[in-house]
């Protein structure tokens, strides 16, 4: 049966949590996250398999939460999806600048799962539980320039830059066929009104860190912009001539 997502009710997550008979703290939670800011759950065949949402702890700041059942590994894409796509809408309906998040260190299932959502890690809580367990703490800022690597041509490494929901600025490199790997950028454009903040050295970086994870001994640089060649400079590139033309290269 196709999973359905309907709005969040307290009875929802307690079907969820393992607990019965439930505390008070238990289900003063449930209470409190219907009341204190968006939330919605998945249902398949009239059962909650995963409960979501953004409690609104201050203005333009909210805290993510999820609860899940054993049944969501079956769904996990479906779920995945519906919640970025609530966590985007919960975000520009709510005027928020920044979300928070956080989960046990060495819980990787769900580090991983928020790192896919687009948060970051802010830093580590030590000895935060009752039982001394550390806690990872996660932001997402909405004005924050990130860099995401997308798929691409074969042989090639393409790059986005994003500043909230606003494309702001692309790169991409490609390798050599001949056996020598080495990586040739050619491409590289922020968009007019956000050239200045660095987003361009910011691509530029991670262009380098990937061919230089890749394996590429060096990285080449063509191009004929004043800004692009300052950047490449900057970056330790040293001006060549070869039968490309005036390059600029620099050894990983």
């Amino acid at each position: 049966m196709r999973p359905l997502v309907v709005p969040f009710r307290a009875e929802h997550m307690l079907a969820i949590v393992p607990r019965e008979p439930f505390d008070d703290q238990t289900i003063d939670d449930a209470w409190r996250k219907e009341r204190e800011g968006p939330a919605f759950t998945v249902i398949v065949n009239d059962k909650p398999i995963a409960c979501a949402g953004v409690m609104l702890v201050r203005p333009g700041v909210g805290y993510a939460w999820t609860v899940f059942s054993h049944d969501f590994l079956n769904y996990r894409l479906y779920v995945t999806r519906s919640l970025r796509r609530a966590l985007r809408d919960i975000v520009k309906g709510c005027a928020l600048h920044r979300v928070e998040a956080q989960t046990l260190e060495d819980n990787y299932v769900n580090r991983k799962w928020l790192e896919h959502l687009g948060f970051e890690v802010e830093g580590i809580a030590h000895d935060y539980t009752s039982d001394r367990r550390n806690v990872v703490r996660y932001e997402w800022v909405r004005y924050k320039l990130r860099i995401v690597a997308v798929a691409g041509a074969p042989g090639t490494r393409q790059f986005i830059a994003r500043i909230g929901d606003d494309e702001v600025g692309w790169a991409i490199h490609y390798y050599t066929l001949d056996g020598n790997n080495y990586a040739y950028g050619i491409q590289c454009e922020v968009a007019p009104e956000y050239r200045g903040r660095g987003i361009g050295l910011a691509l530029h970086h991670a262009r380098l860190d990937i061919a230089r994870r890749d394996g590429a001994p060096f990285f080449v640089g063509i191009t004929e912009n004043p800004a692009m060649i300052r950047i490449l400079e900057k970056c330790g590139a040293r001006r060549t001539v070869s039968e490309l033309g005036i390059t600029y290269v620099v050894k990983l």
